[in-house]
């Protein structure tokens, strides 16, 4: 995992809170990766080059880019629930 450590403020980051983290782009050198939500830093499944703030990534990204990038992860999540409900609703059918 990324340093504990807000890049932005220099305050630790709360593992059981709320972050944004990006990574480079591949290939890129030096262009980040479209930031990401992750709602329990404790819970993430990667290992970001960086973490940031919620707060810190509205104050310098904007509160729009934090809103989008807020909106990509619940689109992330309704079209995975969406599948599995499907899919669900398909086994009942063939019962």
């Amino acid at each position: 995992m990324s340093s504990l450590i807000c890049p932005e403020c220099g305050n630790p980051i709360d593992p059981d809170g709320p972050a944004v983290s990006q990574d480079r782009r591949p290939g890129s050198g030096s262009e980040w990766s479209p930031a990401r939500w992750v709602p329990y830093v404790y819970d993430s499944r990667t290992n970001p080059l960086r973490l940031v703030h919620a707060e810190c990534f509205g104050r310098s990204a904007g509160i729009k880019a934090l809103v989008e990038v807020m909106h990509r992860q619940d689109e992330i999540y309704y079209r995975d629930r969406a599948r599995l409900w499907e899919l669900e609703r398909r086994q009942r059918d063939e019962t």
